[in-house]
């Protein structure tokens, strides 16, 4: 099984592209090869449909059923779009 590093690799070709798409820097991302992907960027790759990876917990030393998680892969159609988002009416009332 390839680790998350080269499956990002792989999907984004360098690690400036990977470290642009996540905002960390070049030397962030290179660090990864070494000490494992964080796992608040685990989750972003598994909630991107587009990326060929599924969160696994144990491998953060977590418990997967503590955490009540659905680690099914989204697909395209059930993510939420920019325009979506856009369209959104607030959540919250603006300051009078």
């Amino acid at each position: 099984m390839d680790s998350l590093y080269n499956i990002l690799i792989s999907h984004f070709k360098t690690q400036i592209k990977v470290g642009r798409h996540y905002g960390v820097s070049r030397q962030a991302v290179s660090r990864w090869k070494v000490v494992g992907v964080p796992e608040e960027y685990a989750t972003l790759a598994h909630l991107t449909p587009d990326i060929p990876y599924t969160y696994d917990p144990s491998h953060y030393g977590r418990d997967e059923k503590a955490l009540g998680l659905n680690l099914v892969k989204p697909t395209d159609d059930q993510m939420i779009t920019s325009e979506e988002i856009a369209n959104d009416k607030p959540v919250h009332s603006e300051a009078a």
